[in-house]
């Protein structure tokens, strides 16, 4: 499984709610549900896109650069 985008709004008063981690663990979830092998992402700083920090904190490892 891939998770193309983590998105919960751009407003200061989503952030630090704990929205990205129950979507991410949603995600978790529905792939050990359907039997898949694992999920993957591709995070970087920007506007736009999530960044390393929720995925390590929720055991995902760095495989490539």
């Amino acid at each position: 499984m891939f998770i193309h985008c983590l998105f919960t709004g751009l407003k200061n008063e989503y952030k630090g709610k704990g929205y990205s981690s129950l979507l991410l663990e949603g995600c978790l979830r529905e792939s050990r549900e359907n039997g898949k092998h694992g999920v993957a992402v591709v995070a970087r700083k920007c506007s736009f896109m999530a960044g390393s920090g929720i995925f390590l904190e929720h055991g995902f490892e760095v495989v490539n650069k």
